[in-house]
């Protein structure tokens, strides 16, 4: 697949907010961009995925493509996700396809006879829900936002937090507050259990670790510097769900709480 180099040199002052000047960006096309409608894959470097850039590749790729009339973009950091992905129910799909749909964490969408364009944030890949997505309009009007974000930089890749099964089975619940250093590339590390209500049983390290192993796999934009974060987990019984059904209510920056019913 041909490597495409994107030159843009422009300052971007949208509603009070500005972009810094937009660098050189490189990304590979998985599909023909050379067509008039269609889904098309492409990936950037990790480095890359921020939102400003995400914007700038966004206008780049109307500029180039004047020929598209109805096109979706989906945007991956693997070339590897970007080859094996593939719409459809997850029951249905191959390992690597399933992997795949959850790998896609952007996709700009334009369509010239509704005169529609957006870039939609996908933190839970190609299967998350609209109300967890964020949908930026352009050109961007205002200061853009994603649906989770920290000391604003955007959540652009996470696990759906769960209540692990044998804990909520002997109904143990809790609260686990954490707090970890956020890396310039966006990751979460040096995560440490700073205090925590959680009955001192055999279950209880069951939502310590549960509560860990889902803030190691948050990404965030990239910054020139790190960052530092605290957030509580809170493990709650809540007997009103039907039963078998997680519910998770994100209250960001300070806590995530999830709900179930054994």
């Amino acid at each position: 697949m041909a490597r495409l180099l994107l030159f843009v040199f422009l300052v971007l002052n949208l509603g009070g907010y500005t972009y810094a000047t937009c660098e050189a960006l490189h990304y590979r096309s998985i599909d023909n961009l050379r067509l008039t409608t269609g889904l098309f894959k492409i990936v950037i470097d990790p480095r890359h995925f921020k939102l400003e850039k995400l914007i700038c590749l966004a206008e780049s790729l109307n500029e180039q493509n004047p020929q598209w009339q109805n096109a979706s973009v989906l945007i991956f950091t693997s070339k590897n996700s970007a080859e094996h992905f593939a719409g459809g129910p997850r029951v249905e799909l191959p390992a690597a396809a399933d992997t795949a749909q959850g790998q896609v964490h952007a996709v700009y969408v334009l369509d010239r006879s509704k005169h529609e364009e957006h870039i939609d944030i996908l933190p839970f890949g190609w299967r998350t829900s609209s109300a967890d997505s964020a949908e930026i309009m352009l050109p961007v009007v205002g200061v853009p936002h994603c649906r989770f974000e920290i000391e604003g930089r955007c959540i652009f890749a996470l696990e759906h937090p769960r209540y692990p099964a044998e804990a909520l089975k002997s109904q143990v619940s809790g609260t686990v507050l954490l707090n970890g250093r956020i890396t310039p590339s966006g990751k979460i590390i040096d995560i440490r259990v700073r205090e925590g209500h959680v009955p001192p049983n055999a279950h209880a390290k069951l939502l310590i670790d549960a509560a860990v192993h889902n803030l190691s796999s948050w990404r965030l934009d990239p910054r020139e510097k790190s960052g530092s974060i605290e957030i509580a987990y809170d493990y709650v019984i809540d007997i009103s769900l039907k039963q078998n059904v997680i519910n998770v209510e994100f209250e960001l920056p300070y806590k995530i709480v999830i709900q179930g019913n054994p």
